[in-house]
């Protein structure tokens, strides 16, 4: 009797132990990823744009254009500001200067809100994917197994954006 306890013990401490092969996956607060924006709302053809995005775990965001090769080197970056700067060009304001559906304004208000209201819609082994509502619209994120961005679609604007290279 005694054993068939101890038995029945150890299968619940088992099962409630997580052993269902799902993890709880945490979006990383802090990342660097290169990161290629598909649109066509600036243009009658598909527009392409290649940046590095850097976030801080404290929120800060810094993206600098690395494609086409006419505006690299463009760094916009918010934080209790906004800030863009261009060769010896500097400018500084509010940090929703830019329209909403600019490029960086849109990576911005997604990703404040995603880190704000993010709830995990669908679960698998491979990530997660979560839905939510930005100031530039709904959005549809796509998250790693360890937390990191993968993709963001916005529909309504016909933005994607493909995150690579996360670190």
């Amino acid at each position: 009797m005694k054993r068939a306890f101890c038995l029945l013990v150890f299968i619940v401490i088992f099962m409630l132990g997580g052993c269902s092969g799902m993890k709880s996956y945490e979006p990383q607060q802090e990342f660097t990823s290169t990161v290629i924006v598909r649109s066509q709302r600036f243009a009658t053809e598909e527009f392409l744009l290649e940046a590095e995005v850097q976030r801080s775990s404290g929120g800060e965001l810094d993206i600098v254009i690395t494609s086409p090769k006419e505006i690299s080197g463009l760094l916009y970056s918010y934080s209790d500001k906004f800030y863009m700067s261009y060769n010896d060009l500097y400018c500084e304001t509010e940090t929703d200067y830019l329209p909403v559906f600019s490029f960086p304004q849109v990576i911005r208000n997604v990703l404040d809100d995603f880190y704000t209201n993010a709830e995990c819609t669908d679960k698998s082994t491979e990530g997660c994917t979560y839905k939510g509502k930005s100031k530039s619209g709904e959005y549809i994120l796509c998250t790693d197994k360890d937390g990191y961005i993968k993709n963001v679609s916005i529909e309504g604007i016909n933005f994607s954006a493909d995150f690579i290279n996360n670190r």
